[in-house]
């Protein structure tokens, strides 16, 4: 969950994770966005992430514990990028089943194709250079699963 509040002339914004009764299990301070990835049957990654004046700043933590038959769906419905804005590089999170190869491609929304990079289930984080590419909206593609991402 994240919080928004007002103070001054100031937007302050907190995030805070809490657990399906609502006790606060973890405050993460200024960060605003989170991703949960899954490197086991019960042991996942979560990412929290804040932009600060254009400096990307991450936290990574290991949670332990098993996920409801929703809370799975959740995780593994499909891909997601981060960070978005990005400058220089984005990751993708790996939708692919281990041992299956695949292709990510990158379009701009007006449909041009931009990058395209095979890839492989084998490993939980895709790493997409994307440097070369001007500053705009793009739309990637992997597994049949599309999100668009920011490149500042």
């Amino acid at each position: 969950m994240v919080s928004n509040n007002y103070s001054g002339n100031d937007w302050l914004q907190k995030m805070t994770l809490y657990n399906e009764d609502g006790t606060n299990l973890q405050e993460f301070g200024d960060r605003y966005t989170a991703d949960a990835i899954k490197v086991s049957d019960s042991a996942f990654k979560l990412i929290v992430s804040q932009d600060k004046s254009g400096e990307n700043l991450y936290d990574i933590y290991a949670v332990s514990g098993f996920l409801s038959a929703e809370q799975q769906e959740m995780l593994t419905v499909g891909s997601k990028v981060y960070p978005n804005p990005a400058t220089n590089r984005i990751n993708i999170t790996n939708s692919l089943p281990a041992g299956e190869n695949g292709t990510v491609q990158i379009y701009t929304l007006g449909g041009a194709k931009v990058l395209e990079q095979a890839v492989s289930g084998n490993n939980p984080t895709i790493a997409l250079d994307i440097e070369s590419l001007s500053s705009g909206t793009y739309v990637y593609k992997l597994n049949n699963r599309a999100e668009k991402f920011i490149k500042k």
